[in-house]
């Protein structure tokens, strides 16, 4: 029996060669696709599980308001971790973690500016199953100046040595550091990634008091059994008692009247694995993962597969006729209807096993591809071992039974009578399913095509929308500290070069994270009321180079010796402190235990982006910067010769600088990069949208098949009495343009919820035009016509003699 079921099975494949190539390639696509952006997906929720122990980590957040302005950030105070061990006995493990911006690091004549540099408590590897391949993990990070390199930074700076026991150097501190550690190479699903891991014992704030400071990612071990709501009800207690004494010591109120006063301060639990998708938006470590992202690609695999069966199942049943006499045999000869039935999915099963094959060999083939266009390292491990092939082999039992099961049964209820009688229309029973299921599958096309330009708008609004800055000719060089006191003399000297317009520097740029929110508080207010304002040291025409407008008083100037203590905001910060006229009045910044620092307001700025359209613009505020510290120098260029201008500024810079390394970028270059994960999920959007489109169109092409088959006849009749090509091509494609225009009614709302649901994650957004509906409804028919054309002109151009003969 099973012999002749693969018997059968072959011959009716080679039978129907054509139809087997539409099935297979329908299927192979939505194959692909759904387990690409199923990896995709997994990869995305597999953050940080790799973590034996992840269950019960988690990380410290501060939350709370202040004024109107909201606290939820990734950071805390440097006695958290400390505390906690000492107080609570639920609390197995605490590390804390420190991010420090570039670190320039030296070991003979290599010298780099790094960014993965973190420091870590010597508790690091007891929280965290980091693979440390050389170094002992309970000793590699407890004395000061240790330091712990990746794989592949141990290659970078020591190639082929031995790094144990190096010595390397850290800015210019005199005190080398020892490698006592070399740790396997990050995974890429870590919320956060490192190359070197030093020593936090090596810093000196690291031992610091404060708990009005925020600076350190805290994580803890709770014991096995301890709830995350039962720890955070001890929380307050920290606040009270630590917290409170500290708000009484600097700003002179107490907690109960800081929190009278409106402001709420607390902490709060993430637990590891919701970190990279859930984290406080505030200060993270990197950047995270977005999952409103997850569950859109989540829904656009499952359609894409749904429509890769809806399309199996519109051939399978517009192919019945063509099987109809062939089961009337069967019958008569004695096959029963689960036979019948049995051989019609098992038929099925094969024809998506093949698919399943031909379409992990595609995924393998194009991950390194897709990787390379999401900027990820997904590697292929879903369906690799023992799991991996049973989920594979479901997977196939799924889609296979699911594309087979309505076909089977249509085809296995034929009354074999009315089929060897001639009597029996195979169309007629299946034509209203079908037309169901090309509405859905061109419903979701018009969606998608929606989405995507929605998605493709709101990229290119985002990248070209007025920040209240100008972005482009502006020049960025990292580190300006390393020029010392020589940096105004440098930037006389940059001012000399024909291509350069002006220049000044700061700790902080837009689009970085480097902004302080600091607290301030109004002149002469007896409650301490706090506001939050992102605070930026800049030096003398930094506002300027920027492009920043006035909206009101003076920018900073040499000629004004009282702006050592003077400040200038921008239009939300005023809203903010609720200044109806705020030149000449006072702000206070908590300076030292009781005292305040008295900012004269000289400025007020028009507002601009510091981060993304994702956030609403927040109060800003500029002082001028005494010193030289670390930071971004800007260079406003005028657009001519730009690498002839950029040659000019290196040489200079290595003159002054001391043989630091000079790194440089353009600012609209790096300003954009806050929306790359936006572009990454547009470019899936919109390649995964072309190929469900594709997948529907192939549908389209075995239905309008079908359509000229059974109605041969009738085509040649109406030839005989003067129909037109142009008139046989309307009639056959009418059916089709009918359903899209359903597709399109049935779309609309679809679109409209799905899309608000996603711009409403963007502070600033577009405006949908009910253009984009439209237009889409066009696009959709224009693909529905090609997809019919050949078709109904082939069957159009029969010779009606030839055609009335047709069986």
């Amino acid at each position: 029996m099973l012999r002749n079921f693969f018997v059968n099975a072959i011959r009716n494949m080679r039978k129907h060669s054509g139809y087997l190539i539409l099935n297979i390639t329908g299927l192979t696509i939505g194959l692909t696709s759904f387990l690409v952006i199923t990896h995709y997906v997994l990869h995305e929720l597999s953050y940080d599980r790799f973590h034996k122990n992840y269950e019960n980590i988690y990380r410290i957040k501060v939350k709370g308001m202040m004024a109107g302005s909201m606290l939820d950030q990734a950071i805390t105070a440097p006695p958290m971790a400390q505390t906690l061990l000492a107080d609570y006995p639920e609390v197995e493990y605490a590390v804390r973690i420190n991010r420090s911006g570039a670190w320039l690091v030296k070991y003979g004549d290599i010298r780099f500016n790094e960014d993965g540099v973190l420091f870590a408590d010597s508790s690091f590897f007891s929280v965290f199953d980091f693979k440390l391949l050389r170094g002992d993990p309970k000793t590699a990070l407890t004395n000061p100046r240790s330091m712990i390199l990746t794989e592949k930074f141990a290659k970078k700076y020591f190639g082929n040595e031995d790094p144990m026991g190096k010595k390397i150097s850290l800015e210019a501190d005199t005190n080398l550091y020892t490698v006592t550690g070399v740790v396997q190479n990050i995974p890429a699903n870590s919320h956060f990634k490192f190359d070197m891991l030093g020593s936090l014992s090596s810093m000196g704030n690291s031992r610091s008091t404060e708990w009005l400071s925020h600076n350190y990612y805290t994580y803890i071990v709770l014991k096995h059994g301890i709830k995350k709501t039962y720890m955070e009800a001890k929380f307050p207690e920290i606040v009270l008692k630590y917290v409170g004494p500290q708000i009484k010591k600097y700003i002179g109120i107490t907690i109960e009247d800081f929190q009278k006063a409106g402001n709420r301060f607390g902490y709060e639990l993430e637990p590891l694995k919701d970190i990279h998708l859930k984290g406080a938006p505030q200060y993270q470590i990197e950047p995270s993962g977005s999952l409103s992202n997850v569950y859109i690609f989540a829904i656009i695999a499952l359609l894409i597969l749904v429509i890769a069966i809806i399309n199996y199942i519109n051939l399978a049943t517009a192919k019945s006729a063509g099987r109809a006499k062939e089961v009337g045999i069967r019958k008569v000869s004695g096959s029963d209807k689960k036979g019948l039935i049995f051989q019609f999915i098992g038929e099925s099963l094969i024809i998506v096993t093949i698919a399943s094959i031909v379409a992990s060999l595609f995924m393998i083939a194009l991950m390194p591809l897709f990787n390379q266009l999401i900027g990820k390292e997904i590697s292929f491990k879903l369906f690799s071992g023992y799991k991996g092939f049973l989920g594979l082999l479901a997977l196939i039992i799924l889609v296979g039974t699911s594309a087979g099961a309505y076909p089977a049964f249509v085809l296995a209820s034929f009354n074999p009578v009315e089929v060897l009688k001639g009597t029996l229309s195979p169309g007629s029973i299946s034509k209203t399913l079908r037309g169901i299921l090309v509405v859905f599958q061109f419903t979701v096309s018009i969606v998608i095509i929606i989405g995507a330009f929605v998605v493709y708008s709101q990229l290119n609004f985002m990248t070209s929308a007025d920040m209240g800055i100008e972005k482009e000719n502006l020049l960025v060089i990292r580190r300006p500290d390393a020029l010392g006191r020589k940096l105004e003399s440098f930037k006389e000297q940059i001012l000399q070069i024909p291509g350069v317009e002006r220049i000044a520097n700061a700790t902080a740029i837009p689009g970085t994270n480097n902004f302080n929110n600091n607290a301030f508080f109004l002149d002469n207010d007896p409650t301490k009321a706090t506001y939050l304002i992102n605070q930026d040291r800049v030096s003398f025409g930094f506002a300027e180079v920027m492009g920043i407008k006035l909206a009101k008083g003076r920018f900073f100037s040499k000629e004004y010796g009282t702006d050592t203590t003077a400040i200038m905001i921008n239009e939300t910060a005023v809203k903010s402190l609720g200044f109806t006229d705020p030149i000449g009045k006072y702000i206070l910044r908590p300076d030292s235990p009781g005292k305040f620092e008295r900012l004269r307001i000289v400025g007020i700025m028009k507002d601009f982006n510091i981060e993304s359209l994702h956030d609403k613009i927040t109060p800003v505020c500029f002082t001028l910067m005494r010193g030289n510290y670390e930071g971004y120098l800007c260079i406003r260029l005028n657009g001519r010769n730009i690498q002839g201008t950029i040659k000019s500024i290196e040489n200079i810079w290595k003159d002054y600088s001391n043989r630091q390394p000079f790194q440089y970028s353009f600012f609209a270059d790096d300003f954009n990069k806050l929306y790359e994960a936006e572009f990454k999920a547009g470019r899936i959007f919109i390649l995964f949208s072309i190929l469900a489109i594709f997948i529907a169109c192939l549908g389209l092409i075995g239905l309008i098949t079908y359509m000229t088959a059974i109605r041969t006849k009738e085509v040649a009749i109406r030839k005989t009495y003067g129909a037109t090509r142009s008139t046989v091509v309307m009639l056959l494609s009418k059916e089709v343009v009918v359903l899209i225009l359903i597709s399109s009614l049935v779309a609309y709302p679809v679109a409209y919820f799905g899309i608000k649901v996603w711009l409403e994650s963007f502070a600033e957004k577009i405006s949908v035009s009910p253009l984009i509906y439209i237009f889409a409804s066009i696009l959709g028919l224009a693909i529905g016509w090609f997809s019919i054309i050949y078709q109904a002109q082939k069957a159009a151009g029969y010779n009606p003699a030839e055609a009335l003969r047709y069986k």
